[in-house]
């Protein structure tokens, strides 16, 4: 009985074996290694982020609190509509990456003819990122300088020092449903609402509405008066902000 010769493997049929077999391992091995410089990427932006919001950060200090709220008692004397573009696209400016390192988030929005804005920083939090204080000033009526002024303050005091819970730092317009629409887009981006801290009287009166709800904390720090009781109340709201975002 003769045998028929076995077929030899040509070097074309050994580079479809090889492809057949290294093709696939090669894919998994990519894919495990993108993986992995996605998230070492993603650590390291994260990691710049912070380094330049910490070079961002000021102490509290009487000359910036003086020249936020010059910049709001100016758009305060323009009519209405143009004083709440102006304020609104400060404070968005002002909290920007570029100038206190945060991520910013406005809310446009019209009631009737009114175009109205919500400006929101945020800082994430590092045990409970879920859970947000948030600290808000009302813009947008005679009187919302100090408050205001304060709010940017501390902001870039507290810039690039993420704190366990997640603040937010908003400046809303003085329109009744604009808290609401805040808070609804915060659990929108599955995340619940705290505790409030309003610096001002339209602010506090939307956040004792809301404190009637159930689980729901509201924390009424000092109102500065005057100059020279600015900084001492700007420290004092830092100390507030940085205890409710640091208890478990």
């Amino acid at each position: 009985m003769t045998h028929e010769p076995l077929p030899q493997i040509t070097s074309q049929g050994r580079w479809i074996r090889f492809a057949l077999v290294a093709l696939p391992a090669g894919t998994i091995i990519l894919g495990a290694l993108s993986f992995v410089l996605y998230f070492h990427n993603k650590e390291r932006d994260k990691e710049r982020t912070y380094a330049h919001a910490t070079a961002l950060r000021r102490e509290i200090n009487a000359a910036d609190l003086e020249r936020h709220a010059a910049v709001i008692r100016d758009a305060n004397s323009k009519p209405d509509e143009e004083r709440r573009a102006i304020i609104a696209s400060y404070a968005a400016s002002t909290l920007s990456p570029e100038n206190m390192g945060y991520d910013v988030f406005t809310d446009d929005w019209k009631e009737g003819d009114t175009a109205r804005s919500n400006v929101t920083a945020r800082l994430p939090g590092t045990k409970r990122p879920a859970d947000v204080v948030l600290v808000v000033a009302a813009y947008g009526t005679d009187g919302t300088d100090a408050s205001l002024a304060s709010l940017l303050t501390v902001a870039q005091a507290m810039t690039g020092e993420p704190r366990i819970k997640t603040l937010h730092f908003a400046a809303i317009d003085a329109s009744s449903g604009a808290l609401d629409r805040l808070i609804s887009a915060i659990r929108g981006k599955n995340s619940r609402v705290m505790q409030i801290i309003p610096l001002d009287k339209t602010s506090r009166l939307f956040a004792v509405e809301w404190s009637k709800q159930p689980g729901s904390g509201v924390v009424m720090p000092a109102h500065p008066t005057h100059d020279a009781d600015a900084v001492s109340a700007a420290t004092e709201l830092k100390r507030l902000i940085t205890e409710a975002a640091d208890r478990l």
